[in-house]
């Protein structure tokens, strides 16, 4: 959720290093994915403050992350 990220409060982490860093080009991919404590659960905290979410969920550079995530995740 963009708006008021909660995700990353159920599983105790931080929210920063996230997938607005990654959309803003300021983070690498391969920093994004954060490993949680249970066995086989990983997240994408929202990071920094985003102004505008709906242009990140139709960008470019969004549309092929999630791609390439499906091929790592089911």
């Amino acid at each position: 959720d963009f708006r008021r990220p909660r995700v990353h409060h159920k599983f105790e982490m931080e929210n920063k290093n996230g997938i607005a860093d990654y959309m803003l080009g300021n983070l690498d991919k391969k920093d994004l994915i954060k490993q949680t404590k249970y066995k086989n659960v990983d997240i994408i905290p929202r990071g920094s403050k985003v102004y505008n979410a709906p242009l990140i969920l139709i960008a470019e550079k969004f549309k092929e992350l999630i791609k390439e995530l499906r091929e790592q995740y089911d």
